[in-house]
């Protein structure tokens, strides 16, 4: 039994059996004109099994040159020769499965672009109409990740790859799943023939991994929106609070709980006017950051209002931009305050940022509100953004993400979730989770959680290798900047 890719350029410049290993290997056939896509599937037999076919891009540009006075015409003249040859296959094929391909863009011609919504309905139209159970749609890659070289036909490298990835992976759950006709007349229908014993109980095994695959993927999938949704209600209550990182203090912190406190609150208040020169908030309650005995140069304040919490973020976020945050500020960091869950996807939103971004896709996260959301559009087109939250996000662009760029993820999720990472974050997962500690220097320490600029740097202390003394930054105590961070006193 054996596996047919059918495509132009852009399918057999990328396409080694080698480079795809999760999937099902093809043998390629490249094919850019209609009279060899016809003899392709003339000479397919009984013996290939699935077809992959992407290929109308170049049969409705050949045909559209031939007449470009009436694009639209020739459009739907070249869509439905194609399906000719498709239903003539598909019909003599009963035991083949074809997978049909929604089409590219074509930046180098303008008619195309224009039209192109009209050659996808076309196409839609088509595979509907031959009401086929082994015919399907293999949708195709989003057109704001659609990345072309100069000549505006070809797919740059990294595009190129996803695209396969994409439209290959779809391929395979259409292959795995079981037919169903619901035409049928069960009482008027014929005994299915009979399979040897050892064929039916591969395929059995078979449907049964992939059956069992799919259903724990979209139990993860739910599972991580509910869990999603659930954190975005807790963060939603923290509004009113934010979190101060980089803080610098030259004075000693007081030991007694209610006079540490006290003094928390002046340093706090100091930064928010600082920020907000007219600043009429009041701290409600603060508390300063810790990873097990080690503090850490943070506190996380309740403001007395939503909107002195919001104003204070955005007053940071002004100055910030201006690069007015100088000498003691120079490391000052205001943020909202969301639980672990919410910074782990934070994490994975960005690696799939870095993935998506190209010289001319603008790829970012908004990750200072109660849901983070992954923002992607064209930098040449203002308009036609497109959000994605989170779960939205891994199920667009998930299959981009290699284990090296979940790295941060995994440290900063560390031990909190064992034995629910897929559940709460779908692309994570035990197995990577320890391929990820086995490339660092040495195993986090039991139980660490990760926590901004603190976190562990390869050795077993969770301080980085500090000891339980005052730090010093140069011999002169207390005359840097450095020397006058919260210090661990006992």
């Amino acid at each position: 039994m054996s596996n047919i890719l059918i495509g132009s350029s852009n399918v057999a410049r990328f396409y080694r059996a080698d480079l795809f290993t999760k999937y099902r290997p093809y043998t390629l056939v490249r094919s850019t004109e209609i009279s060899s896509f016809r003899s392709a599937m003339e000479d397919a037999t009984s013996a290939e099994k699935n077809f992959v076919i992407s290929v109308i891009e170049n049969f409705v540009s050949g045909k559209v040159q031939s007449k470009p006075d009436a694009v639209v015409p020739m459009i739907k003249e070249a869509t439905e020769e194609f399906f000719t040859i498709v239903q003539s296959a598909a019909i003599r094929l009963p035991e083949s499965n074809f997978a049909i391909v929604m089409p590219l863009q074509r930046p180098s011609l303008q008619w195309y672009q224009d039209n192109i919504q009209e050659v996808k309905a076309c196409m839609e139209e088509g595979i509907n109409r031959l009401k086929l159970d082994n015919v399907s749609k293999v949708e195709c890659i989003s057109s704001i990740t659609q990345q072309f070289i100069p000549d505006g036909v070809h797919l740059s490298d990294a595009s190129g790859k996803g695209f396969l990835d994409f439209i290959l992976g779809q391929s395979e759950a259409f292959f795995n799943s079981s037919r169903v006709d619901l035409t049928a007349d069960d009482d008027l229908a014929p005994p299915p023939p009979k399979k040897s014993s050892k064929s039916s109980i591969e395929t059995r095994l078979s449907q049964l991994e992939s059956d069992s695959k799919n259903r724990q993927k979209s139990d993860n999938m739910m599972f991580a929106r509910l869990r999603e949704e659930l954190d975005t209600v807790s963060n939603k209550a923290k509004e009113d609070r934010v979190v101060l990182s980089g803080l610098v203090c030259k004075k000693p912190i007081p030991s007694e709980i209610k006079a540490r406190t006290q003094f928390l609150s002046e340093v706090a208040m100091e930064i928010f006017n600082f920020l907000c020169p007219d600043f009429t908030g009041k701290i409600t309650f603060i508390s300063q950051g810790r990873t097990g005995d080690h503090m850490l140069p943070m506190a996380e304040v309740r403001l007395d209002s939503v909107v002195a919490a919001n104003l204070v973020r955005k007053s940071f976020a002004a100055k910030n931009k201006a690069k007015l945050l100088t000498g003691d500020r120079e490391r000052l960091f205001v943020t909202n305050s969301v639980n672990l869950a919410t910074r782990v996807r934070i994490e994975i939103l960005k690696a799939i940022a870095k993935n998506v971004g190209t010289s001319d896709v603008l790829a970012y996260v908004v990750s200072f509100i109660p849901r983070p959301v992954l923002h992607v559009r064209r930098k040449s087109v203002s308009t036609n953004q497109r959000s994605y939250t989170f779960v939205d996000a891994v199920g667009m662009y998930g299959h981009l993400l290699a284990l090296s760029d979940l790295t941060s993820a995994y440290k900063k999720a560390g031990k909190s979730f064992d034995g629910q990472l897929q559940q709460n974050f779908i692309v994570l997962n035990e197995e990577d989770q320890q391929k990820c500690w086995g490339s660092l220097p040495a195993a986090p320490p039991s139980g660490y959680r990760g926590r901004g600029r603190g976190h562990w740097r390869g050795s077993g202390d969770p301080s980085g290798g500090r000891s339980g003394t005052k730090r010093r930054s140069s011999p002169d105590a207390g005359t840097s900047r450095g020397s006058g961070k919260f210090q661990k006193y006992s």
